[in-house]
């Protein structure tokens, strides 16, 4: 049995509330953190899925995180997407 992608979500708006609904009924991803700039929204999201709430740069830097989901609003993305990818993070 291969181990589960250890993922963080990046936003929690519509977009990233169907991501972490798929993430964590994937047989082969475990949501782990959530990062939000809106932190109520985050901890509800984190609460539903059995994950915790982080920083961005939590999420990026956590040796606990593979992969990195960012479903923030489109001007963060590359900045996002660069960073995690520096991190040796998979991106999507």
């Amino acid at each position: 049995m291969a181990q589960k992608r250890q993922f963080a979500l990046l936003g929690t708006g519509f977009i990233g509330q169907v991501h972490a609904k798929n993430l964590a009924a994937h047989p082969d991803s475990e949501l782990v953190m959530v990062a939000d700039q809106d932190r109520a929204r985050a901890d509800e999201i984190a609460t539903r899925y059995g994950a915790r709430v982080g920083s961005v740069l939590d999420a990026i830097n956590s040796d606990a995180i593979d992969s990195v989901l960012i479903a923030t609003s489109r001007p963060s993305h590359a900045e996002f997407l660069t960073a995690a990818v520096a991190a040796g993070k998979a991106v999507y």
